[in-house]
């Protein structure tokens, strides 16, 4: 005669584990991607070039990086030059002696990079959590 064996299983310490895996197995596809998705706009923008003298030099697009701001988060900016980003971006006055004598008209060039880095982002944590089997 067989004996009934009683097995204690605390379905709620189990599953739990299950969700923290899977947790740390997002978190990690997210840090990988938006460190990607950085690195590429750094590399998008120092591609960036004009006839404008302050950037026909390669200063300006020489300066673009990238930092850490904690987890899953990294800032992109010119280290060199990050004055002039604003500038030329939204375009400024020309002012000598006090009077303005002409305007500098916009140069978009972060802008189309950041709207890009947003799609290839996607792409990016598609591809971890593919590579983690999720």
């Amino acid at each position: 005669m067989a004996r009934n064996k009683n097995i204690s299983i605390d379905l709620y310490s189990e599953v739990g584990k299950i969700m923290d895996e899977i947790s740390d197995s997002c978190n990690g596809a997210m840090e990988v991607a938006t460190e990607r998705s950085a690195k590429y706009a750094v590399k998008e923008l120092k591609k960036f070039k004009t006839n404008k003298s302050h950037m026909a030099t390669g200063k300006y697009s020489a300066g673009w990086t990238y930092a850490r701001n904690g987890m899953n988060r990294f800032t992109v900016h010119n280290k060199k030059s990050y004055q002039l980003t604003h500038l030329l971006e939204n375009g400024h006055d020309i002012i000598k002696n006090g009077r303005k004598v002409g305007y500098s008209e916009p140069i978009k060039h972060i802008k189309p990079v950041e709207e890009v880095t947003g799609e290839a982002i996607n792409q990016y944590l598609f591809e971890e959590l593919k590579k983690r089997g999720m």
